[in-house]
């Protein structure tokens, strides 16, 4: 963590790939030290700089730069690269627990620090960048840009959850509905001109029902 600026170019697939290492050699508190530092730096420096060039990219056209434009597809890239590697220790951490190498209380604290990340990260690409969704200011390809963005972490999402629909009970029994509790069901609902995401969105948000129903009967 010394070593690497969580922000700079291939750094997470470097800290991904320490953390899936240490868990397969049992270290796990590795694993967790660094996801924490990730979770850290997701709800605090990562947010402010997304609200502050989302602001930038909705001002009107004149007073935009190029370098703003080119600040936002970087932070929406780390956004997708973010998405991408917390699926990938997601799904290795679940393989972990499966060959015994970790315990369920060690898959479930690093799972239980992953969920979160995914929360902040779709609160802050949902809510936080809303005015440009709705805005006639923005170019096309800035929304494109974001909706590009949107879907690939979704599609992370979703990747997680069809794995924890056959996960082991012990694992499946909490952190599905934790995975499943990380988008803003509500705010998604209410964009228009993004069906196709929307209808991807309320699938999630049925099978979450369907688990807290099956859960209280339980």
């Amino acid at each position: 963590m010394k070593i690497y600026s969580i922000n700079d170019e291939g750094t997470l697939k470097k800290l991904s790939r320490i953390s899936s290492r240490s868990m397969q050699s049992q270290n796990v508190e590795v694993t967790a030290y660094i996801l924490q530092k990730i979770d850290e730096y997701v709800r605090t420096d990562f947010s402010k700089k997304l609200e502050t060039i989302g602001k930038m990219v909705t001002k009107r056209t004149e007073t935009k730069t190029e370098q703003d434009l080119n600040e936002f597809k970087t932070i929406l890239n780390f956004s997708e690269e973010l998405a991408f590697w917390m699926r990938f220790i997601t799904l290795h951490t679940i393989d972990q627990f499966n060959t015994s190498r970790i315990s369920q209380n060690e898959a479930i604290w690093i799972l239980d620090i992953i969920h979160p990340i995914f929360r902040t990260l779709f609160t802050d690409i949902m809510i936080t960048l809303y005015p440009i969704y709705s805005s006639s200011d923005v170019k096309p390809e800035v929304k494109r840009d974001l909706e590009r963005s949107l879907e690939q972490c979704l599609r992370e999402l979703e990747l997680i959850v069809e794995r924890l629909q056959e996960a082991p009970p012990e694992i499946k029994r909490e952190e599905l509905r934790n995975f499943l509790d990380v988008l803003p069901y509500n705010f998604i609902n209410s964009l228009t001109g993004y069906d196709y995401l929307v209808e991807r969105a309320k699938r999630l948000q049925e099978i979450l029902k369907d688990d807290k129903k099956n859960n209280n009967s339980l």
